[in-house]
């Protein structure tokens, strides 16, 4: 089984994430996309449905609002409303779905769809709760620690501060939403407990989240770049043969986007898993270094042996 509460500096926590999908990333998506599969399903079909209709819209030329909604607006608000509660759903299940995963290797317990289900319902409202305390409380004292490092760019002081306060803010809301999950601390018990753990090996934690970040940032960035590409030989192409823009593009255009839509979303989704592993690996790091579970766990091994 895969040892969770484990001292870590930043080459393991990376190494150890590699492993973890490298002997659990089979089950791990298996279960994910059996649970939020329907979801995403819904997204891209909303989003591309959206996308084609402004897109066609725009290609003719259309450029009076009243125009562009017109006998549409019903289905449009419709594919808006529709994208909103799946949007909340996929999010909440995305970003809680790794927590629980990890605490159900902790108590050994078999992973299946039915289980995170109802595992998911338990925090789902605790997950909103955390999302909203988020992003009118926290989120905005980040906004202002961000504005300060910009302005310190100046002083050149501010380039790597800003490095630190992302990476700082990455790990913080992640951890806290962990230890918010997998304790059912409240909202700010949470974020001081998720300081502490940053704090007691923050070069450890803020090294290895920018590392992480600006891996995944590479591989989205080259994700993304193949269908783009493809559309701007398109159009470079229908240029030189003086074929109608309109005519060309509008079809393909629509294609590409949706596209690129679905791949960025799978991928998205991939990555930032990852980068939730990653960051609950930090999480029981911080514990053992706080508790030590795994010595604790080999005495009571040895004296269970003895018996």
């Amino acid at each position: 089984m895969f040892q969770l509460y484990k001292k870590r500096d930043v080459s393991s926590l990376i190494s150890d994430t590699i492993s973890l999908f490298k002997s659990e990333g089979k089950t791990f998506f298996k279960n994910y996309f059996i649970i939020n599969g329907p979801l995403l399903a819904v997204l891209v079909v909303c989003i591309y449905l959206l996308s084609d209709n402004l897109f066609s819209s725009v290609f003719q030329s259309n450029t009076n609002v009243e125009a562009l909604l017109g006998n549409d607006f019903v289905y449009s608000g419709f594919l808006v409303v529709i994208l909103i509660i799946a949007s909340i759903l996929f999010s909440v299940i995305s970003y809680t779905f790794p927590i629980l995963y990890l605490k159900n290797i902790e108590n050994d317990v078999p992973h299946t769809p039915s289980l995170y289900l109802k595992q998911i319902k338990s925090v789902c409202g605790r997950a909103i709760v955390f999302a909203l305390g988020t992003s009118f409380l926290i989120f905005p004292l980040l906004v202002i620690c961000l504005f300060v490092s910009v302005l310190l760019i100046f002083v050149i002081i501010g380039i790597p501060i800003i490095f630190i306060l992302c990476a700082f803010s990455v790990s913080w809301i992640s951890i806290s939403y962990y230890e918010y999950i997998h304790n059912k601390t409240s909202f700010f018990n949470s974020y001081g407990k998720a300081f502490d753990i940053i704090k007691a090996n923050f070069w450890t934690t803020i090294g290895n989240t920018i590392i992480v970040y600006l891996i995944i940032q590479i591989v989205t960035s080259i994700i993304s770049f193949i269908p783009q590409s493809y559309y701007y030989f398109k159009l470079f192409t229908s240029l030189n043969d003086g074929t109608s823009i309109e005519d060309e593009l509008s079809p393909l255009f629509a294609l590409v986007m949706g596209l690129t839509m679905i791949i960025s979303l799978i991928a998205s989704f991939i990555l930032n898993s990852i980068m939730l592993i990653n960051q609950g690996l930090i999480y029981y790091s911080g514990k053992e270094n706080e508790k030590s579970f795994n010595a604790f766990n080999s005495i009571e091994e040895i004296g269970s042996n003895e018996i």
